[in-house]
């Protein structure tokens, strides 16, 4: 029997070795679901990931735009064309920013 835990936007997760902050982004598993912390989590303690919604990350210097498909380069820290399945692109910024969709249906799992 199943029982209904809540809507899956966030994700419990429990960080081992060191801490979080509010904003980290989280890659769990291969190939990767990406979620944003939601606040800080103490090393050891139960916290939650946003994975599903809009979310604002650094991006890099290439050119992304509304609709394209992102990837997480976690090497550099930015949203990027490679790395982790990540989302899709819902607005472009200017600057060093772009809002993107994540999901986990668009992460490969």
């Amino acid at each position: 029997m199943a029982r209904y835990i809540h809507e899956g936007r966030l994700w419990d997760y429990t960080p081992s070795g060191s801490s979080v902050t509010a904003g980290d982004v989280i890659v769990l598993g291969t190939p990767g679901v990406v979620g944003v912390a939601a606040n800080n989590i103490a090393d050891g303690e139960l916290g939650a990931l946003q994975v599903q919604g809009v979310c604002e990350f650094p991006k890099d210097v290439g050119t992304l735009t509304a609709g394209d498909e992102v990837k997480w380069d976690g090497t550099n820290m930015v949203a990027a064309t490679i790395g982790e399945n990540h989302g899709i692109v819902s607005q472009t910024t200017s600057g060093s920013v772009v809002r993107v969709y994540i999901d986990p249906a668009f992460q490969g799992i």
